[in-house]
């Protein structure tokens, strides 16, 4: 089996596992993954990009809180079509509007995603090299290149049972600054470990 249908296979198994967490669970791991950072103590971003959760993703609203302090403004991903790679841009969180694949996305405040100081990433997959596995559609990928202007501050966030083996990322995939889960904190990345010192 080729590398490209074995990820197809363990997005699918992934996503199916992690629909089938209950409430109860899925508050559990976050409000661990949110004392995961707590521990840590990072320095409070002013502009945070969040994402609201779906198809079982971990919630980001205790992490956030976590991060955040009174002056950090948040911001929900909205996908923008109209580029060669579709990007997202981040807006208000509220009011929210339709948006793509049936999620609410922001409609006022837009920005571009290299203005945010930090943004939370969810994961299908990941490994402790800072690899990502997300749905498919290449729009953090996308949103975070190298080549556009900032380069803000990317944490995955997953449950632990999403952690996998290295894989050969493709030459497009971009790899993460830090991943927490409820039950860890890794550094991926020479920021992170000044992010993160201890």
């Amino acid at each position: 089996m080729s590398q490209a249908a074995e990820l197809r296979a363990l997005r699918r198994a992934l996503r199916h596992q992690r629909r089938r967490l209950g409430e109860s669970d899925r508050h559990a791991a976050a409000q661990a993954a949110a004392g995961q950072l707590l521990r840590a103590l990072p320095k409070p971003p002013r502009r945070l990009g969040l994402y609201l959760p779906d198809d079982g993703e971990m919630d980001p609203a205790p992490l956030a809180e976590a991060l955040g302090s009174p002056r950090t403004q948040r911001f929900l991903p909205r996908i923008n079509p109209f580029c060669q790679r579709p990007r997202l841009t981040f807006g208000h969180s509220s009011p929210l509007c339709p948006g793509a694949f049936g999620i609410p996305a922001p409609c006022t405040g837009l920005r571009a995603s290299w203005t945010l100081d930090w943004v939370l990433i969810p994961l299908v997959a990941f490994s402790r090299a800072g690899h990502r596995l997300g749905r498919g559609g290449g729009y953090y990928d996308a949103s975070f290149a190298p080549t556009l202007p900032g380069q803000p501050f990317r944490l995955g966030v997953a449950y632990a049972f999403q952690e996998c083996a290295p894989w050969k990322p493709a030459a497009h995939d971009l790899p993460l600054d830090a991943i927490v889960t409820d039950r860890g904190l890794w550094r991926c990345s020479p920021r992170a470990w000044r992010m993160f010192p201890s």
